[in-house]
């Protein structure tokens, strides 16, 4: 069981790869220059309800995404290392989906691949805070 979650952690699934490199990051999935852009969306613990404070910066994603014409939109989603793997990457992946019906919603029209990643690796940016508010995000990247 130790080896399948730390496979699950470094992105890589017993039987089936997953498209995310050990640093937990996707493939394909960062911002192009100068179009692409990164947004954040943090989340509560086990919750995948997007705070109102958050939807501004959907909004924000969603105007720079239809002024700029982006065709390619990745949802990165993380949780914070409370949980089990299983659960972490399926909190993910809600995570991921509200976001998307939230930019959907907004009349943003871009493909849109979700990436449930589960535990952010190493914390985010490597640093670990006291409440883990940084582990439990979405990141909306631009494409292009």
């Amino acid at each position: 069981m130790r080896f399948l979650a730390f496979a699950l952690l470094l992105g890589v699934a017993v039987g089936a790869p997953l498209a995310v490199q050990a640093d937990g990051r996707a493939p394909g999935c960062e911002p192009s220059k100068p179009h692409g852009k990164r947004y954040i969306v943090a989340f509560d613990t086990g919750s995948s309800s997007i705070r109102p404070a958050d939807r501004e910066k959907i909004d924000a994603a969603a105007k720079w995404s239809k002024d700029r014409f982006i065709r390619k939109i990745c949802l990165l989603a993380y949780a914070d290392p409370r949980g089990s793997v299983e659960s972490n990457r399926a909190l993910s992946l809600k995570r991921a989906a509200a976001v998307e019906a939230a930019l959907t919603r907004r009349g943003v029209s871009a493909s849109m691949e979700r990436h449930a990643l589960g535990e952010a690796p190493g914390g985010f940016l490597g640093l670990i805070s006291d409440d883990e508010q940084e582990d439990r995000r979405v990141e909306i990247v631009l494409v292009r």
